[in-house]
């Protein structure tokens, strides 16, 4: 066997550099530069539940018509738009909008005994998000598939 001279450079570490880059970049691609799903999902369930909090009359965001009418609906519709997007695993998408609900409806209500009930209806309303989010995702593959 040969020896390797100590200047040259490793073609094995270099390949090895050279597929985790293109890996990573392609990881990117699929996601946009930079973003995940995850923060559109986060945003919009937070944003969508502060919003219904807001306006709504009740002590939570849940007890006023405004969540059901201005917040659960758009929250589903988001799930879907990014099931269709993102269609791998899509119902994660539905269980991301929901849960960023959950966590600003724990902290908003400290010491009022969100637990289990809360949780509850949390894991129920996130259903038929990750359902639409997953129909979505079928709609998209199923069109993709009849494209090529």
């Amino acid at each position: 066997m040969g020896r390797r001279d100590e200047d040259e450079p490793d073609d094995s570490v270099e390949d090895a550099l050279e597929c985790g880059l293109r890996g990573g970049l392609e990881r990117r691609q699929e996601h946009g530069v930079g973003r995940s799903p995850y923060t559109p999902a986060i945003g919009a369930g937070a944003l969508l539940w502060l919003l219904a909090a807001t306006v709504g009359s009740g002590r939570e965001a849940w007890q006023s018509g405004v969540y059901w009418i201005l917040a659960y609906p758009p929250s589903v519709a988001a799930a879907g738009f990014l099931g269709y997007r993102h269609p791998q695993r899509a119902w994660r998408w539905g269980l991301a909008v929901i849960l960023a609900q959950a966590a600003i409806h724990a902290i908003s209500a400290l010491g009022r005994g969100f637990l289990p009930v809360g949780s509850t209806l949390f894991v129920l309303l996130a259903l038929p998000a990750a359902g639409v989010a997953m129909l979505a995702a079928r709609f998209r593959l199923e069109t993709d598939a009849k494209l090529r």
